[in-house]
């Protein structure tokens, strides 16, 4: 995998979801990915993806709240398709997100989506798929 670029994979979803490879741990053989979706609700903890895709006409966003990491085996397994790069500012920004999200920084501020329940939905899903890209395996 390398950092900064999205995939996708062939998981039973009804949502059109691509992961960002955000970062790597070598020595375990982790990679850290973050489900990335164009469905117009945004949470304070999603970042907006814009250079993946220049020729769409609105961006998606990477869901951080929702992070996943997946050995290269469960890459495999899960057939990647390589759909393109986002640019390493905005990987950056959706690392540090993470981050901060996992040492209980969250981003300030309120959003519509914050007591959506159709959001909450859309995050349940993308977290199965979270494990299910893992084989179950909560790291």
């Amino acid at each position: 995998m390398i950092v900064n670029t999205l995939y996708g994979f062939k998981l039973d979803t009804d949502y059109s979801v691509e992961w960002l490879a955000v970062a790597e741990r070598p020595e375990d053989g982790l990679i850290l990915l973050v489900p990335c979706d164009d469905t117009p609700m945004v949470s304070k903890c999603d970042v907006p993806i814009r250079s993946a895709r220049p020729a769409r006409q609105s961006p998606m966003f990477a869901r951080c709240g929702v992070a996943t990491w997946v050995t290269t085996e469960d890459i495999t397994r899960n057939q990647p398709i390589r759909f393109g790069v986002a640019d390493a500012a905005e990987t950056i920004l959706v690392r540090r997100t993470v981050a901060g999200l996992a040492r209980g920084i969250v981003p300030e501020g309120e959003t519509a989506t914050d007591n959506d329940p159709e959001y909450w939905r859309l995050t349940a899903e993308l977290e199965s798929l979270g494990l299910m890209l893992s084989g179950g395996r909560l790291v």
